[in-house]
């Protein structure tokens, strides 16, 4: 393998979005998967990103499969920009003050929401759908 994602359904204990973040995720949740553990080895990455879009369509593939709507994403800003190459438009989500189990789920992760600036998101299937039909990708 040359890319990865980690695809995470709703349960009982909700989204790992929701322990590091004080947000709202659309009342439907369940028709949403949350996308995690992202990567492509240093070798594969690139200006034409051909890894990183194949990863992307085998998550929208599986996601079409399953009939949900959204992904929930928690990265840093700037990865955001990377994605809308792909037609891929993540929608930030409005946060509330962090809660005292949000600041205790963060503390193993040291630093990495200061330094990342790492923030809540949400990509609406359809729109990624459209996206890519305009830039003549077809899916």
């Amino acid at each position: 393998p040359v890319g990865t994602a980690r695809l995470v359904l709703d349960s009982d204990l909700g989204f790992p979005l929701e322990s590091y973040y004080n947000t709202r995720l659309p009342s439907d949740r369940e028709n949403g998967v949350e996308v995690s553990r992202l990567g492509v080895l240093p070798s594969h990455r690139g200006k034409k990103r051909d890894t990183s879009l194949a990863v992307l369509h085998s998550e929208y593939e599986w996601s079409k499969k399953k009939g949900l709507k959204y992904w929930y994403m928690f990265m840093p800003e700037k990865l955001t920009h990377a994605f809308s190459d792909f037609g891929a438009v993540f929608h930030e989500l409005p946060e509330k003050e962090l809660r005292e189990s949000h600041i205790k789920h963060r503390a193993p992760m040291k630093g990495y929401f200061k330094k990342t600036k790492a923030k809540p998101y949400i990509l609406y299937l359809e729109e990624l759908k459209e996206n890519l039909r305009h830039m003549k990708i077809n899916w």
